[in-house]
């Protein structure tokens, strides 16, 4: 199973840092709207405390999705929404493909 939408931290310091872009990428409006409709029917885990957004540091949620080939936390909507983060191409053909 592939991660997607984990960052460093200091427990984590191997992980990437996100890298925010000033505007939406091509089909960002689309994937965001098929990450609604799977994060309704992927398996939801629940986490004790909240993780920080690593860019703006609000809080951003102690959930992790799961499906049978990928699993995110529920925080990356608010990654790509608000710092239109860049995700990995399998990935977004994933949540497209899925959502229909």
């Amino acid at each position: 199973m592939k991660t997607v939408g984990y960052w460093y931290s200091k427990d984590f310091p191997t992980l990437p840092m996100p890298l925010g872009a000033p505007r939406p990428w091509k089909g960002e409006e689309e994937f965001l709207a098929a990450l609604q409709v799977v994060e309704t029917i992927c398996r939801t885990d629940h986490y004790k405390g909240s993780s920080t957004c690593r860019i703006c540091g609000c809080s951003n949620g102690s959930e992790e999705c799961r499906t049978d080939q990928f699993r995110w936390p529920t925080g990356l909507r608010h990654y790509v929404e608000k710092h239109h983060i860049g995700l990995p191409e399998d990935f977004v053909k994933y949540v497209l493909a899925k959502a229909k």
